[in-house]
């Protein structure tokens, strides 16, 4: 799915990809916020967001998407600076990035 938009699921964990609206029209098709990100709370550390936001990662590094995102704790800017996420802004809400990776420095996936 080259334009990465829409909803994704990994077991319980949810969450959704759209544009953002806040970016200019010039940057918007390489751009993608990820948000309402969301797991059953009994099933709450189980893993199951942790890979659906990698394999979200990757689908963005084939895609060469930058994804942006709008936590609303520390503990999630942690969680999601596992996925390669880097705060970006804090004034007036906190803003987290990511990059995508180039393939060429990924390495051979067999």
């Amino acid at each position: 799915m080259a334009d990465m938009l829409g909803k994704r699921k990994y077991e319980t964990a949810t969450c959704e990809i759209r544009y953002s609206m806040a970016m200019p029209l010039e940057i918007r098709q390489t751009v993608r916020e990820v948000y309402n990100v969301k797991t059953d709370s009994g099933m709450k550390g189980k893993g199951q967001g942790s890979k659906l936001m990698q394999a979200i990662a990757d689908e963005a590094d084939k895609a060469q998407k930058i994804l942006i995102l709008l936590p609303d704790t520390e503990k999630l800017e942690l969680w999601y600076s596992k996925f390669g996420y880097e705060l970006v802004q804090t004034n007036p809400v906190h803003l987290m990035m990511r990059k995508p990776v180039e393939m060429t420095t990924r390495g051979k996936h067999g």
